[in-house]
């Protein structure tokens, strides 16, 4: 009677199971076998993490994670006084926090370099100036160059200049 209980039992499970599948045993099928589209759908293996590690790492090596310039920077003016040479700038970007840096170089002369910060002025910003003083560029003419760098990127002018 035990025996066929058991046996009664067994089948009454075996019928349910292939009328009304489990949802343990439908994803166990869905994940060892392709999707429609042909993906598989089962965790990556320890090769293909590596492969996707070492892909990031040749992504990240050979591509420049500098965001290209979206500025311009010019020489707006070029003044003296009795004292100095004056040099002004535009930005076509909105940065406070920006550096500017001028370079100027003469043959046979010193190097003359000088850092300002940027100041927003609305649509448009501007090096917060220099100011050379006459002693040290004399009447020599000069190649002024200004880099910025800040948040727009970074731009590049230069300009010949004379006292």
């Amino acid at each position: 009677m035990v025996a066929l209980l058991l046996i009664g039992s067994a089948t009454a499970f075996a019928f349910r199971d292939s009328i009304f599948p489990s949802k343990a045993t439908d994803k166990t099928t869905e994940s060892s076998s392709p999707t429609a589209t042909g993906t598989n759908q089962e965790p990556a293996t320890e090769d293909q993490k590596a492969a996707g590690d070492q892909a990031k790492e040749n992504f990240i090596k050979n591509n420049d994670s500098t965001p290209p310039s979206s500025a311009t920077i010019t020489i707006s003016s070029v003044s003296t006084n009795a004292d100095n040479l004056a040099i002004r700038t535009m930005i076509t970007a909105v940065d406070d926090s920006g550096t500017c840096t001028l370079t100027m170089t003469s043959s046979g002369k010193e190097t003359i370099s000088q850092t300002a910060g940027t100041q927003s002025l609305g649509s448009y910003s501007v090096c917060k100036g220099f100011n050379i003083n006459k002693s040290l560029i004399g009447s020599a003419t000069w190649k002024a160059k200004i880099i910025y760098k800040g948040s727009a990127g970074e731009a590049t002018t230069e300009q010949d200049v004379k006292a």
